[in-house]
């Protein structure tokens, strides 16, 4: 007998409004070509309680949806000074449901353009500080900034960075 291969799509934003018109069609399509898992990250508190509304209504046997919150950098301008307490209050209240935290990061380009450099990487620490404390992987985004993201989550582990160049 022949295994088939199970997919899973570790990065899709299938709440937004763009897959709004076919929701159940696209799932169906999902689970025909063997994509049993979807991981939602998120972009900030907008879309927050609507990725866990998405996921709740559209999660089956065939298709597991599972939300991450996360604060994307590219998302950083109307944000609340209690941001992260509002993160880790429905990481708590939702803590069975997470696979990650996420979608969070740093992004070069962004910060040049919006001069928000300290604000990204003060965001990103936060939610490498919550990944930590609920013992949760976290999805991150980074553009043109291997310099800032590297240190800082290398500080949050046990691991020691290599001596030669990596890519």
């Amino acid at each position: 007998m022949e295994s088939i291969i199970s997919f899973t799509d570790s990065h899709c934003h299938l709440d937004f409004d763009a897959f709004a018109n076919d929701t159940s069609g696209l799932l169906r399509q999902c689970s025909q070509a063997h994509i049993h898992n979807i991981i939602i990250p998120t972009i900030g508190p907008s879309n927050w309680l609507k990725a866990l509304n998405f996921t709740e209504k559209f999660s089956s046997k065939e298709v597991n949806l599972h939300p991450c919150l996360g604060i994307h950098p590219w998302f950083l301008t109307e944000l609340s000074e209690h941001c992260l307490e509002d993160l880790e209050n429905l990481l708590i209240q939702y803590l069975a449901q997470w696979l990650a935290i996420g979608e969070a990061g740093i992004d070069g380009v962004i910060a040049k353009e919006r001069n928000n450099l300290p604000q990204q990487l003060m965001i990103f620490e936060g939610h490498l500080q919550l990944a930590k404390k609920y013992n949760l992987p976290i999805i991150v985004h980074h553009r043109r900034s291997h310099q800032d993201i590297v240190p800082l989550s290398v500080s949050y582990t046990h691991l020691t960075l290599p001596t030669t160049p990596y890519v």
